[in-house]
């Protein structure tokens, strides 16, 4: 794509997670009773995250519920997501929870926002909604205990309520009685209950730096791990949590459940044998060891963070797009190397730089645009020289679209329909004409945000005409007048958010507030 047609195309909380499981049973549970295992019933959930507040916005709640619902569908669940849902919408979406749960089985609800403690009863609160006082909150916010009544009104086999309303309420600060985190929370009589908190009552659990809260991360990752049981989840959770803050935030969970359920059946995996003792002696002729792999991931002392990708081959290129991007040939990447997971952000920009040239403002977290790539080189020469490591650099156009495709020969890294693309970029469909903070959007399946939308990346080529021939490690044309630029945008359409269309005819100090950049980071 030519310089005139790419230019065409760009026309809360407090802290404290909880959970609470509960059994409807005809008694009380009793300490030490009997597991009874429970059967894999049918399973419903209702996921809501609530970010954009007019006082307090925060960054990760729908990335949570996104992320929340992604895992329990996975897992067997009928999942009703809703993302910054006001208070009648909530409601609303509980009462139909509470109907569905009528015909049995596991019921689990989930909230990732803003939560309060007003006179020791906690409440979630929505979007949209005009509360200044503490009197306000029972009449405009959604009472977390009416959840759990509306669950166990349909006397359902399980019910589950994850409540991840952490990070700081501030809105909340002038206030009489309220108190840091939630208030302990249990069930009513005569059902058996596991309640599990992100942090202990009263305090405040952390937001997260990344896409998730900690809270939320752990448990994704533990909802999936086969043959567990529940109340072990969250033991694993809490470990992991408390390793992560250095015990600044410790999980704590009651339990009085008498049946077991696991998110996923199956064996658990084995943890490796331990070594052998005594003296052990090997006889025999044996090769050298072999050198150690490089780590999955690897952030640097700005906060970037990148994923490795590992050598391989793929088609380059498209017959079903524009003529540049034709022929498709066969390119092999023959070293690893690390791609930044995220588009560079405007507060990495600003660290390096002391200065931040982006049209669009307002978030640390938005990707920097509006650079020219001979701004970005200048960029590297003082990343590389911080970090006394020259090896940070643009990735070539041939590693970008390996990156992009994730091992895909279809036009997106998800498949070739349009309609999902909302899903994994921002594009002119869906951005509303501006950036918005990475990692909003679902990565591909290398665990890379963005590549398919939000700002137009550069790349390191000479723009040039593509070979037929088979190629190992393209650098493209040994000169030119204009470099590539790579990826979809705000401003782009989806047919120009593929993963091989190709911007060329871009001078070396052009700029646009469409355009940004990520990083590599060669395996050494």
């Amino acid at each position: 794509m030519h310089t005139g047609q790419w230019r065409g195309h760009i026309r809360v909380s407090l802290g404290l997670a909880l959970v609470v499981l509960s059994l409807t049973l005809p008694g009380q549970a009793q300490e030490g009773a009997r597991r009874v295992p429970l059967s894999t019933p049918q399973r419903t959930a209702l996921v809501i995250g609530n970010s954009q507040y007019s006082t307090g916005p925060l960054r990760n709640p729908v990335n949570d519920a996104q992320d929340m619902a992604d895992v329990l569908k996975r897992v067997g669940f009928t999942v009703t997501l809703l993302a910054d849902a006001d208070q009648q919408q909530m409601e609303t979406a509980v009462e139909a929870l509470s109907q569905q749960l009528r015909r049995g089985g596991v019921g689990l609800f989930y909230f990732a926002g803003h939560g309060v403690q007003v006179v020791g009863q906690n409440y979630l609160m929505p979007v949209r909604t005009s509360i200044t006082a503490e009197e306000d909150v029972k009449y405009k916010a959604v009472a977390a205990g009416w959840v759990l009544d509306r669950m166990e009104a349909a006397r359902n086999t399980l019910n589950i309520l994850i409540l991840d309303a952490c990070r700081d309420a501030p809105f909340t600060r002038q206030w009489r009685s309220t108190t840091q985190g939630l208030a302990t929370m249990q069930a009513g009589t005569g059902t058996d209950t596991l309640i599990a908190f992100a942090t202990l009552p009263g305090q405040v659990a952390a937001d997260g730096k990344e896409r998730n809260s900690p809270f939320t991360k752990h448990l994704l990752q533990q909802l999936v791990v086969p043959g567990v049981p529940v109340e072990e989840v969250f033991k694993r959770v809490r470990t992991a949590v408390v390793q992560e803050t250095g015990g600044k935030q410790r999980p704590q969970d009651w339990n009085a459940s008498t049946q077991e359920f696991r998110f996923v059946e199956g064996v658990p995996p084995q943890p490796p044998s331990p070594p052998a003792t005594g003296p052990q002696v090997a006889v025999g002729v044996y090769p050298p060891p072999t050198p150690s792999e490089p780590s999955k991931t690897f952030r640097n002392s700005l906060g970037m963070e990148f994923v490795l990708i590992s050598a391989g081959e793929f088609m380059m290129g498209s017959n079903n797009g524009e003529s540049d991007e034709k022929p498709v040939h066969r390119v092999r990447i023959s070293k690893p190397f690390y791609l930044g997971q995220y588009e560079v952000t405007q507060g990495q920009w600003q660290a390096m730089m002391g200065q931040n040239p982006s049209q669009f403002k307002g978030d640390a977290m938005l990707p920097v645009e509006n650079v020219s790539w001979e701004d970005v080189q200048e960029f590297l020469r003082r990343l590389n020289a911080r970090e006394g490591d020259p090896t940070y650099r643009l990735p070539t156009e041939a590693e970008w679209e390996y990156a992009a495709r994730a091992g895909m020969s279809t036009a997106y890294s998800f498949g070739d329909s349009e309609r999902q693309l909302g899903e994994y970029a921002w594009y002119w469909d869906n951005a509303g004409a501006k950036t918005h903070p990475v990692g909003q959007k679902k990565p591909n399946d290398w665990g890379l945000y963005d590549m398919q939308g939000n700002v137009v990346e550069w790349v390191q080529d000479w723009y040039g005409s593509y070979t037929s021939a088979a190629v190992t490690d393209p650098q493209g044309p040994s000169s030119g007048s204009s470099r590539v630029i790579r990826g979809g945008g705000w401003g782009f359409i989806a047919r120009s958010c593929r993963s091989a269309t190709r911007g060329g005819s871009m001078e070396p100090d052009f700029r646009h507030d469409n355009l940004g950049f990520r990083l590599l980071r060669e395996v050494r």
